[in-house]
């Protein structure tokens, strides 16, 4: 997300010294620039999302059993922070189908990338998700699946590296009954009243999708500190929501834990919030609050 300016940068201007080399290209060069340009940052958005995701699971998982919410809230911020940094200018950092749909419709990147974003964000929630499982005998997980997801993480994550990491974090890191207590990490209604819970997730991902847009795309406003605001934006949003929807406001952290942990109660509305929330951001970028380059009106 920090990284959303760049990337569109890198995919629309050509270094003056790399375009007299790139007047003489070869065919390998060519397979080095559409590596860079878009195998790359999917790449970087699948490794990015499996960790954030991984760590959002860890920290409720070892939440169980204490009041509040604050190991959750710091935990996920911290760790968006640290991953917008490392990856942000490979990928812009986003992590997020909710905020890759609002970054594509303010500008910032390209409709090629859209989709497999999304895909990797999807895959790499699941990978996230499956790291935080514990050991083999866990009853929520049969074998097979741990299989499936041993196979996808090591193709699509590089592989051999993550399956050894899967295989000793399936051996030990929580306890069953913490597993189970937290359901893995998913999300949990609580709530009868589901178009407050819904309502809650379209503001509170407003806000975060704000955040991304203004700080990282808009020209006015963006700002190196972008990755420190959107975790910290993150925290807040966990501190304010998380006791009445859980506070996810990102699709993919919701689903690689609802199919780990095969749990699917009211599943849609950590597709719906985020989606609308976002959609809600794009409209006030693009009519009220972007810069000239960004709006739509009063050009």
């Amino acid at each position: 997300m920090s990284g959303a300016d760049t990337k569109t940068e890198v995919f629309t201007i050509t270094e003056m010294g790399e375009a007299a080399v790139e007047a003489t290209t070869s065919k390998p060069s060519k397979k080095r620039r559409i590596f860079e340009q878009y195998v790359q940052p999917c790449l970087a958005e699948l490794w990015g999302t499996s960790i954030f995701v991984f760590v959002g699971c860890a920290s409720v998982i070892g939440n169980v059993g204490t009041a509040g919410v604050t190991q959750p809230a710091v935990a996920h911020g911290l760790a968006l922070a640290v991953v917008i940094m490392i990856f942000g200018q490979i990928s812009g950092g986003h992590f997020n189908p909710a905020v890759s749909l609002s970054v594509y419709l303010c500008g910032g990147m390209e409709l090629l990338l859209l989709v497999p974003y999304i895909l990797a964000q999807m895959l790499g929630g699941l990978g996230g998700a499956g790291l935080s499982m514990v050991r083999k005998s866990c009853p929520i997980m049969p074998y097979s699946w741990k299989v499936k997801i041993e196979s996808i993480c090591t193709t699509y994550l590089f592989m051999t590296l993550i399956a050894i990491m899967i295989f000793v974090v399936f051996q030990a890191v929580f306890s069953n009954d913490a597993f189970e207590a937290s359901l893995g990490g998913a999300f949990n209604v609580t709530s009868d009243d589901l178009a407050a819970t819904t309502l809650a997730e379209v503001i509170m991902t407003m806000f975060l999708t704000i955040v991304v847009c203004m700080g990282a795309i808009n020209s006015q406003t963006r700002s190196p500190l972008a990755p420190f605001c959107i975790g910290l934006t993150v925290t807040a949003n966990i501190f304010a929501g998380a006791l009445v929807s859980g506070a996810c406001m990102n699709p993919a952290r919701a689903f690689g834990p609802a199919v780990v942990a095969n749990h699917w109660t009211h599943h849609w509305i950590y597709w719906v919030g985020p989606t609308l929330g976002g959609l809600i951001t794009v409209s006030l970028v693009r009519f009220v609050l972007g810069d000239q380059k960004t709006r739509i009106v009063f050009k």
